[in-house]
């Protein structure tokens, strides 16, 4: 038997430690998320460990549509998240439809059948940031992505020297 002091500190290292695989890996509940599809068609779930959106698929209602989960990044920050993509368009057309991220209203689409893949970005403080399907055409069926594995991580902030440098 572990003495009482040892032993108190040995449940509160692995309390710890669960506590903090569980905010690593379920960081969505994290922040205040908004959805948003200008097209009308497609669909968005969140959970607090993941996030799926369907993207816009209404026989041509709309052309280069983004729907997507967006927020405000409450610091300086890097977000890692694990992108699994399928393309349910019937003529798969490459890059017709894709998983895509944006910060302050930049798109960055994540080209192919990504599954496993990861993006990384970082987004100022302050500024808007998403999460979503893109499509081009908005025919032919929608992407599906699934978005796992949250991670955020603070940026530090840059640094100016001004003055004499000698």
């Amino acid at each position: 038997m572990l003495p009482t002091r040892v032993g108190l500190v040995f449940r509160l290292v692995i309390a710890a430690s669960i506590g903090l695989a569980a905010t690593a890996s379920a960081q969505f509940d994290q922040l205040v998320w908004h959805y948003s599809t200008p097209s009308g068609s497609g669909a968005g779930f969140l959970a607090p460990g993941f996030m799926i959106v369907t993207g816009p698929d209404c026989d041509g209602c709309c052309f280069n549509s983004l729907n997507q989960f967006f927020t405000v990044a409450p610091f300086d920050m890097r977000v890692m998240v694990e992108v699994d993509f399928d393309n349910n368009d019937k003529l798969p057309v490459e890059g017709a439809d894709a998983a895509a991220f944006v910060v302050e209203g930049v798109m960055t689409s994540i080209t192919g059948g990504c599954t496993g893949c990861y993006a990384a970005f970082d987004v100022p403080a302050g500024k808007t940031f998403g999460l979503g399907a893109w499509s081009f055409d908005c025919n032919a069926g929608p992407g599906t992505v699934s978005f796992t594995n949250l991670q955020i991580e603070p940026t530090p902030a840059s640094a100016v020297v001004t003055g004499d440098q000698s």
